[in-house]
């Protein structure tokens, strides 16, 4: 039974499907997203444990969209995820944000959930 919650962030429907999937069979509970602004609207009602962001988002930047996440959810933690190393020198990792370079196994992804959902729930 999955007890840790992530919300995933993706614009590109195959890479959302494939990570919901693999994060599904490692436990997690998981619900995937290709609108920032729906799910923005889900974590007002339900907020995760963690959220899984991509960098590059419609209509949203990802600063904007932690920074509005953060109003509702203030201590979520972020793993930020992206292809492009130098846009991921923008983000503050000792804010609760981590920082994931696609392209990325499973396993890194899973690791880096762990640790920063870990003290969170600690």
């Amino acid at each position: 039974m999955a007890d840790r919650t992530v919300f995933v962030v993706e614009d590109d429907p195959s890479l959302c499907d494939v990570l919901r999937e693999e994060l599904e069979a490692a436990g997690w509970l998981v619900l995937s997203f290709t609108s920032p602004l729906t799910a923005l609207a889900e974590l007002q009602a339900c907020p995760p444990d963690v959220l899984l962001v991509d960098y590059t988002l419609p209509h949203l930047t990802a600063e904007e969209f932690i920074r509005v996440a953060r109003r509702h959810a203030q201590a979520i933690p972020v793993v930020v995820m992206s292809g492009d190393t130098r846009a991921l020198r923008h983000f503050d990792v000792s804010a609760r944000i981590a920082l994931l370079q696609k392209p990325f196994p499973i396993e890194r992804a899973l690791s880096v959930l762990d640790r920063v959902v870990a003290p969170a729930q600690g």
